[in-house]
């Protein structure tokens, strides 16, 4: 039996309560379980496949992989808490000084889940209104210790005291033309919570910000198998509007991205079969674990700029609408665009960078045209290309 139905079956154990079949009982022997915790751990889901392994009697704890499966449980629930501390600590920072707030993704989505620990996350997430930025920025600085580590394209990375990370987004554009349109509009689709100062974003538009989030990440790599457990765990649990939501996805062209993520989520973690047109992309998103893979990036990128020699000329002569993301001072000065080209040469040559852009050069060039043409062609059927 495939190590991939291993783990869903036991994802679905987990959090549905289902039990193994026989079948999946007698496969997961003790050579199974280090390519088991492997595979889980690339999606961050080790924690949730002790829980499917205990529930079933099928977790040893006296053995050395059995210790470590519980040690990643113990260490999910330790990281639940410290930033479920810091999250309650930064609200009530925000509401006392006026400051409009939205807590997004895994603040938000893990209430839903069975235990709220099951939902990992390696960060806090809050939005904020641009205009509140520097404000709620000295306040975290001055008030809870935060350390800033610097502005980036849509957000101020933070490290607090007990070294939790905070993004403090200002917008939540993915510089993706087709989802920034509606992302841009964030704070038309929230509201006050018991009339304060935090908000939050209707069913809809939260359902859509997920999807919309791991159509960014699945283009650039691959999204990993969290965000379609998270849209699996919304529609379960949450009142929408389907045809709101519909009108969303349709509006920034994601429809045929959405079918491809219910039929998974539905084959995953309802115990479907899966149809065969969507095993090309299981196949993708399992081999890229959280973050996706350099080898997934470069191949879709080849397939976007139309071809290597594009793509390295591009890489080498980054557009201005890529470099503005990694040096924001550029949106309203265009004109140093030349500038901004040779520091950031500067910075791969001098920056400790040469090593990962030899890297990815290296990758391109390795990237064959039967594996471009069939990602771009995966990439079309799902309109993401």
């Amino acid at each position: 039996m495939e190590i991939s139905r291993i783990m869903f079956a036991l994802l679905r154990a987990a959090l549905c309560g289902t039990e193994l079949d026989v079948e999946t009982k007698n496969a997961i022997t003790p050579e199974i379980l280090p390519n088991l915790y492997k595979l889980s751990k690339m999606h961050d889901l080790t924690h949730l496949i002790a829980l499917g392994l205990e529930k079933n009697g099928l977790l040893d704890t006296e053995s050395p992989i059995g210790e470590r499966y519980l040690e990643i449980r113990g260490m999910s629930v330790f990281r639940f808490e410290q930033i479920r501390y810091e999250l309650e600590q930064i609200c009530a920072l925000f509401e006392e000084n006026g400051i409009r707030f939205i807590p997004l993704k895994g603040s938000v989505i893990r209430a839903y889940y069975p235990e709220p620990w099951m939902r990992t996350s390696c960060d806090i997430d809050i939005l904020v209104k641009e205009e509140s930025l520097e404000t709620a920025t000295k306040l975290l600085s001055e008030r809870l210790g935060y350390e800033n580590d610097g502005k980036n394209f849509h957000d101020v990375s933070f490290a607090s005291p007990s070294g939790v990370h905070l993004e403090l987004h200002f917008c939540i554009l993915e510089n993706q033309a087709n989802i920034d349109g509606l992302l841009g509009r964030v704070w038309e689709y929230a509201s006050p919570v018991n009339e304060g100062y935090r908000y939050e974003l209707t069913a809809e538009f939260l359902i859509f910000y997920i999807l919309a989030h791991a159509s960014y990440h699945f283009i650039n790599g691959g999204c990993g198998i969290r965000p379609i457990l998270d849209l699996y765990i919304l529609e379960k649990n949450l009142s929408f509007d389907s045809e709101k939501l519909g009108q969303m996805i349709e509006s920034c062209n994601l429809t045929k991205f959405f079918e491809a993520v219910n039929a998974l989520a539905r084959a995953w973690f309802g115990g479907e079969e899966l149809p065969e047109q969507y095993r090309q992309i299981q196949s993708y998103i399992l081999r890229g674990g959280v973050y996706g893979t350099l080898e997934h990036k470069v191949t879709v990128r080849q397939a976007q700029k139309g071809g290597k020699r594009k793509y390295l000329f591009s890489r080498i002569f980054m557009p201005y609408e890529e470099l503005k993301v990694a040096y924001p001072a550029l949106e309203k000065r265009k004109w140093l665009t030349p500038f901004y080209q040779v520091r950031r040469w500067g910075s791969i040559l001098f920056g400790g960078r040469i090593k990962k852009s030899v890297l990815e050069l290296n990758t391109s060039a390795a990237v064959t045209q039967e594996d471009s043409d069939r990602l771009k062609q995966m990439m079309e059927e799902l309109e993401l290309l």
